[in-house]
């Protein structure tokens, strides 16, 4: 009897716990985007620091967009993205060059003035956006 109820909690034991992790192995991203951003952003007009101004990463091909970073005070712009995506049975180099052709785009957005894209190269490890030059919105540039 004794026997028995090890046996049955074992089995329970690797179903529990062993089948999730399984689970987990299976969950993979095909590729990863690791890439550092650096800038500086300023008003064009002014030259001065434009504090809070929002690095947002767009990946246009899966309509996915999120806020990675913030300007200082002093206009600096410094952040890490780690972004996965893709889920293949075989990775084949058909997949490879789809990751070539993703289209990624940094947009530094700020509110009252008009937002800048830039084209990301996924195989980029660090990006320097040098000094990013933001117009403020007019009367005339809204309509």
């Amino acid at each position: 009897m004794r026997k028995s109820v090890v046996s049955i909690l074992g089995v329970l034991c690797v179903f529990f716990c062993a089948v999730p992790i399984m689970g987990c192995v299976h969950r993979y991203a095909d590729y990863q985007l690791g890439t550092t951003v650096r800038g500086h952003v300023v008003d064009a007009q002014t030259g001065t620091p434009v504090e809070q101004a929002e690095l947002i990463l767009h990946d246009r091909d899966a309509g996915f967009k999120q806020v990675v970073g913030t300007s200082d005070s002093t206009g600096g712009i410094e952040a890490q993205i780690n972004y996965r995506w893709g889920q293949h049975e075989n990775v084949t180099i058909q997949a490879i060059r789809d990751k070539r052709k993703r289209r990624f785009v940094l947009v530094v957005a700020k509110e009252g003035y008009r937002s800048l894209q830039f084209r990301l190269d996924p195989f980029a490890d660090t990006v320097d956006l040098g000094e990013v030059l933001l117009r403020e919105l007019t009367e005339e540039s809204v309509e």
